[in-house]
C-alpha cells in the first residue's frame, strides 16, 4: 500500500493529498529517510511524522 494511502486510511492524517504534501515536504521520514508519498508500506517499518503541532514515531504492525 503507498505511504499517502496507509497514513489516510489509518487517520494518521485526514486527507491523501494532505499527506502526499507532507512527503513532498519532508516531514514524513521512515528509517530517518525522507519518504515519497509512493513508498510501499510494509510491516515494520518506524515511521515519523513532523508537523508543526505534533510528532508522530509509529510502527506499522499490519496494513489496513
Amino acid at each position: 500500500m503507498r505511504l499517502d494511502i496507509f497514513l489516510k486510511n489509518t487517520g494518521l492524517i485526514k486527507q491523501r493529498s494532505e499527506a502526499k504534501r507532507a512527503c513532498d515536504a519532508g516531514q514524513v521520514q521512515i528509517g530517518g529517510q525522507q519518504a515519497k508519498a509512493s513508498h510501499t508500506v510494509v510491516v515494520g517499518e518506524q515511521i515519523r511524522i513532523a508537523t508543526p503541532s505534533r510528532l508522530l514515531d509509529i510502527e506499522v504492525l499490519g496494513i489496513p
